[in-house]
């Protein structure tokens, strides 16, 4: 140990001043390290935690095909002031192997512009979609029903049930 014209100690070759610069390096690459290590371990700890709680990925889509006529009951109901309408339109259906629970004036007395209004709720949109196929230029019309009933309301534009059905897309 000896003292140099500075006035530091000389320790092993080396000044206190060295010394400690080499200590603060040697702590603060230590504090660095460690914040990395520290960063890394919650990103890797916050992405397993994200995917254990995440729900599990919902199934694709599934589409459902469209029912057949046989297994659709539809009310038939006339929306205009011309008698027999729905009767006739009834007629229509049940010859396609329609299911016919109703026939008479729309209830809810509402003006259709159109051919028709086809209206049900989300348990029927499937059976809907098979009902407006009958009728080219039929409007779906969603409403609050929870049951699977379906509304077929003719409106001032309505010729004819057609024989030869659009086909009805898949329900997805």
């Amino acid at each position: 140990m000896e003292d140099n014209d500075e006035g530091y100690v000389r320790v092993a070759g080396r000044t206190t001043e060295q010394r400690r610069r080499r200590r603060a390096a040697l702590v603060l690459g230590s504090l660095v390290a460690f914040l990395v290590l520290a960063l890394a371990v919650a990103l890797l700890w916050n992405q397993r935690s994200g995917d254990a709680g995440r729900a599990p990925a919902a199934p694709a889509a599934t589409c459902t095909p469209p029912p057949a006529p046989a297994r659709v009951s539809v009310n038939v109901y006339n929306a205009t002031d011309r008698a027999g309408l729905a009767a006739r339109a009834a007629t229509g259906m049940k010859a396609q192997g329609f299911a016919v629970a109703a026939v008479k004036n729309d209830p809810l007395e509402r003006t259709v512009k159109g051919p028709a209004e086809v209206r049900h709720g989300p348990a029927g949109a499937a059976a809907a979609a098979v009902v407006a196929a009958r009728v080219p230029g039929a409007k779906l019309v969603a409403d609050r029903r929870t049951d699977a009933g379906v509304d077929l309301v003719l409106g001032s534009a309505f010729t004819t049930v057609s024989k030869t059905p659009a086909t009805p897309a898949p329900v997805c």
